[in-house]
């Protein structure tokens, strides 16, 4: 009636599960922008998603304090409809950049406290934009 077990329990599973995700899997969680991925370090700045019309130009305060020569800007946006004739392609940097066009997207006014993004008035690609900022020593 209580003989011998043959093979793993299923407390012996569940810890063997918890070291393969331990050893295995990155550290931290790339979206949150407060921890780090592997060993890149986290931005100083993330605006997280920001919605964006088309023809705008928003302000974000990131209020880093520093000479814009000492930032790292990392800009990319997120399109989330597929109604508008194009196929939606998810988070992209597709058009960074404005063209004589008025399509896609870019920054402009990066200042010691405040940086400006602005959506060209034909850009289908750009629903939301998001802006992480590191800054060098």
């Amino acid at each position: 009636m209580f003989g011998p077990r043959k093979g793993l329990s299923v407390l012996g599973l569940f810890l063997l599960l918890g070291i393969l995700l331990l050893f295995f899997l990155p550290r931290g969680v790339p979206s949150s922008g407060a921890s780090t991925w592997g060993s890149f370090p986290p931005p100083a700045y993330d605006s997280g998603w920001v919605p964006i019309a088309k023809g705008q130009t928003i302000t974000l305060y990131h209020m880093l304090g520093v000479s814009p020569d000492k930032m790292l800007v990392f800009i990319y946006a997120w399109d989330t409809s597929a109604g508008d004739g194009y196929a939606q392609i998810g988070i992209n940097n597709n058009g960074l950049g404005l063209n004589d066009g008025g399509l896609g997207f870019d920054f402009l006014n990066l200042t010691s406290t405040s940086i400006q993004i602005c959506r060209g008035k034909d850009s289908a690609h750009a629903d939301l934009v998001r802006v992480k900022i590191w800054v060098h020593p």
